[in-house]
């Protein structure tokens, strides 16, 4: 049974997410996703949807929306969820923490579309660990920093590659070989010359999502493992 405070905080996260459905505010949608592929794009990578997640999770946690609700949010990602579906979904976040990232976001006047999904996956049960878990999110908070202002901030498409390419958080998280084809590629093209669609560009933008989703996959293999061995441990074998 939930504690008193648990269950306030359930309901002020509650109360705030549904009373943002009544404000009437403009914000920017963001679509830029470097470093960070979509969500739903790593789902599909791995073979997987959020659907087949959230009917697995039920089976551990029956209190969990059933499938019409879950179904109904996807299918409507804007619109907020009822009371009890709300209820359900948030009975085993860090409420706090949760309540505190909407906080923040809602002064803000824009909306990273591909960041929502992150920090919401990193905030939650994701990692086992606090520690991992507080790594992940600083990266992400550079990566923000990177998609809203950092490559935002030029102008002119050769200028916004070279900040991306020369971003501490790029050349700590991103593939090293991608930097050294970039630079070379932007080193010998005028900006006139550069596309978008460049190929060379795309395919060094690309080895760096994957290069974190890697990243991130590895973190995770190592928390199990770590977990597995202490749990050995625990029961002497």
């Amino acid at each position: 049974m939930e504690s008193p405070s648990i269950r306030a905080s359930v309901e002020t996260l509650c109360g705030y997410i549904q009373a943002l459905d009544n404000e009437q505010k403009c914000v920017r949608g963001i679509n830029s996703n470097a470093l960070l592929m979509p969500i739903e794009t790593v789902m599909t990578l791995l073979h997987t949807s959020l659907r087949e997640i959230f009917d697995a999770a039920r089976q551990l946690k029956p209190f969990l929306p059933v499938d019409k609700p879950i179904a109904k949010l996807f299918a409507t990602p804007a619109k907020i969820p009822t009371r009890g579906t709300l209820l359900r979904l948030l009975k085993e976040l860090p409420h706090q923490v949760f309540l505190q990232n909407l906080i923040e976001q809602g002064k803000e006047d824009f909306v990273w579309l591909t960041g929502n999904g992150w920090h919401s996956l990193l905030s939650s049960q994701f990692f086992i660990n606090q520690a991992s878990r507080d790594f992940w999110i600083s990266f992400f908070q550079k990566a923000k920093a990177l998609n809203i202002v950092g490559i935002r901030a030029e102008n002119r498409l050769v200028l916004r590659l070279q900040a991306y390419a020369k971003a501490p958080v790029v050349e700590r998280f991103g593939c090293s070989t991608a930097r050294t084809i970039m630079d070379a590629r932007l080193e010998r093209m005028r900006d006139e010359e550069i596309s978008p669609s460049d190929e060379v560009i795309r395919q060094a933008v690309v080895a760096d999502r994957l290069a974190v989703l890697l990243r991130v996959l590895a973190w995770v293999a190592a928390e199990m493992v770590v977990d597995i061995w202490e749990m050995i441990k625990r029961e002497g074998k």
